[in-house]
């Protein structure tokens, strides 16, 4: 079975939970997620922010980043944040980086000292790691891009590139859990036409309505890559459930804010 579950820290406010799956290497990369509260962001972004595309001020952006990189103990680190599209191109954080990521929805990462950010209020994240050439990838995984298989591009990304895949650790979530992800016909038939099985991902509700497990469905892909069982972790919580430590686009709206799933070479 996959590792269960998440290992949390906060540090002068700043909540950072990390995948115990990543835990032999945290001594060279850190990969997780923050949680929404200990920065300056006025509601109803309150208050760790770190979402670019919404009404906040930027000088006030900055300080949350400043915020988080120094929780993370690299105060001085260049920050390259996607500019999601539900899609799945991804870009190449190995120089230092200017501005947004245009149009890609995963970070590839090869240089040491820059924080690359995927941003998220429901969605999920998947970050994939190679130990032995300290690299990695960390995606944004909405429905779409679940469905198209962001995960298992990621990995063949790694693999094209030189890693060997018998040495991939990765990791999903958290994101909006089936508990509170009601889908429709729509999301449903294009689950069916990506997805050989659907007994874990697609969950009828009864009287033909259906729940989306998000988290499953990337572990679907990334086993169906030929990752390892134990290779894998999954965080096994919902972002919806637990809004007072993530935003959450299903429970607050558009209007929410947007907590940050990060890689980091050290």
């Amino acid at each position: 079975m996959s590792i269960d579950g998440m290992i949390r820290s906060v540090d002068n406010g700043i909540t950072i939970y990390s995948w115990r799956v990543f835990e032999p290497w945290k001594e060279r990369i850190t990969v997780g997620i923050t949680g929404r509260t200990g920065g300056f962001s006025a509601p109803p972004l309150h208050s760790l922010n770190l979402g670019h595309l919404v009404d906040d001020d930027p000088s006030v952006l900055d300080k949350n980043r400043a915020e988080v990189a120094a929780a993370l103990g690299v105060p001085e680190a260049s920050w390259a944040v996607a500019n999601q599209i539900h899609g799945t191109r991804i870009g190449m954080v190995n120089h230092e980086p200017e501005g947004p990521f245009d149009s890609c929805d995963a970070l590839y990462v090869s240089k040491k000292g820059i924080i690359a950010a995927i941003l998220l209020a429901d969605c999920l994240p998947v970050a994939v790691y190679d130990p032995g050439r300290l690299r990695g990838i960390i995606c944004h995984a909405g429905w779409r891009g679940t469905a198209a298989g962001i995960a298992e591009v990621a990995v063949k990304h790694l693999v094209d590139d030189g890693s060997r895949l018998e040495n991939l650790i990765a990791a999903t979530g958290p994101g909006i859990g089936p508990c509170c992800y009601p889908v429709g016909k729509e999301v449903v038939q294009r689950f069916r036409h990506s997805f050989d099985y659907q007994e874990n991902v697609i969950l009828n509700d009864g009287e033909d309505g259906y729940r989306l497990d998000l988290e499953e469905a990337n572990l679907v892909r990334l086993r169906a890559s030929g990752l390892k069982e134990e290779n894998l972790g999954r965080a096994g919580f919902c972002t919806a459930c637990r809004r007072e430590e993530f935003f959450s686009y299903r429970k607050d709206g558009e209007h929410t804010g947007r907590h940050a799933s990060l890689m980091i070479l050290l």
